[in-house]
Parts: structure tokens; sequence; C-alpha cells
């Protein structure tokens, strides 16, 4: 089986979780894997940069090669997006309830991605924003339930970054979109559970799914940006074999 990496397959700490600033992002661990990578505990966290974390973890036996289908773990995975409100501030929000899976290929070009998302579990933190984005004046969730992605190609970039292009479904509305995907490797965790690293990003104009809710500003411009950044950090668990008939 062939492997993703140029240089060979490196292993994440299922454990950590990122941070959000996209220049000179950092990874934060918790204890037990600063303590198995010998990082020291800085503000009061241990974090570590991107490219030490990668040299380090590169010392250590690689795992097992990752071609096999996948199910996203959604206690360990985050569906969000990003838009601008008033033409200066930013709000996040994101999606509690989905699933999906990653059918992983011999060569990269061979893979697939299904995720479906409950659209009610919308979450931007306040609830009567969090209605509002439910009404037929957005998502629309009582006649449109589910958001969908299914992919329709693959190309390598560079190293373990990818184009992923799928038809993302909103509103019951489909549109073609690409995503900036990174492959950001597997491990397994302490528990010995396999687990596997994947970030991906894109930004979408929502009227293209039909999402035209907007109130002019006297001072110029529109209440909510047309455009929606989205961002997915997700781990994938090995889906279970069949037993062959």
């Amino acid at each position: 089986m062939t492997i993703w990496n140029d240089s060979g397959e490196m292993t994440l700490p299922a454990a950590s979780r990122h941070r959000s600033s996209r220049a000179g992002r950092r990874i934060l661990l918790d204890k037990a894997w600063a303590e198995h990578l010998g990082v020291s505990r800085t503000s009061g966290a241990y974090r570590i940069g991107r490219r030490e974390l990668a040299a380090r973890l590169q010392r250590y036996p690689k795992d097992q090669p990752i071609s096999r289908e996948w199910e996203i773990d959604p206690a360990h995975t985050n569906v969000s997006f990003i838009t601008n409100y008033l033409m200066l501030a930013k709000v996040r929000g994101g999606f509690r309830d989905f699933a999906g899976t990653f059918h992983v290929g011999e060569v990269p070009e061979d893979s697939w991605v299904e995720i479906t998302i409950d659209a009610s579990s919308i979450d931007t933190g306040l609830p009567v924003r969090d209605d509002h984005l439910r009404s037929p004046d957005f998502l629309d969730v009582r006649n449109h339930p589910q958001l969908s992605f299914r992919s329709t190609g693959l190309e390598r970039q560079e190293g373990s970054s990818f184009n992923l292009t799928g038809d993302l479904t909103i509103r019951g509305v489909t549109r073609p979109v690409t995503l900036d995907l990174h492959y950001l490797g597997a491990a397994k965790d302490p528990c010995g559970n396999l687990k596997a690293a994947f970030e991906a990003r894109a930004q979408i104009n929502r009227e293209d799914f039909g999402l035209t809710w907007n109130r002019a500003l006297e001072s110029g411009g529109l209440l909510v940006d047309r455009h929606v950044n989205l961002e997915i950090e997700a781990q994938a668990v090995p889906k279970p074999r069949v037993p062959a008939a």
C-alpha cells in the first residue's frame, strides 16, 4: 500500500487540538502527549509549533498505512464557519451533529469523501441568532434538514496537501466547491485506537445556495457578508471491515 506523504507517514497525537490562528499556528497538547514528546509547559499550557511537532513525531516508528475506509470521529471533529457581521466583526459558529465516511485509496486519486450534517444542529453561541439561521431566511431546516458534501475528485498539490472537489448541498441547492485539504497524519491514541487527522478549508458565497437574506447599513455595505469561510478539522477511525460472505 502506498502512503500519501512523500517522505512516509507522519504520526500525529490524536488527543491534540489546533489553535485557530493561521500564522505561526501552534498545537496544544495534553499532558500525556507532552511528556511523551518531551514538550515543556509554557504560560500554563503545553504548546509546540507544527514543524517541530512533525520533526519530533517522525523519530517514532511509522504506523500502518491509512489506505482503507474511515468514519468521522464526532467527538474529535469540528465543522465550523466564519463570516463577517456589520462589515467589521466576525461571527463564528459550527454544527454539532454530523457523520461522514472517508475512503482512502492506495493512490490519492482513488479516494472519496461523503459527509452529512444536521442543519438544525447549528450553534453560534447565541440562541436567538441560531433560531434565525434555522428559519426560512437562511437554512430553512424544516424543509431542508440536512447539508451534505460528496467529493468528485482529488488532486495532489504538494506533499500531503490536496485540492478536494465535490458537490456541496445547502438548502436543497447543490453547487461545486473546492476545498484545500491537508492530511496531517495517523497515530494510535493512548488506548491503542488508530486515528487519522485531516484539515479542510473553503470559501463559499451563501447566495449561491439561496441564502440571500440581508439588511443594508446606513453607513454602506450589508449586515451579513455574502462570503462564508468553511473549516473542518477532522479525526477519523477505521470503519469496521465487513467479512466476506
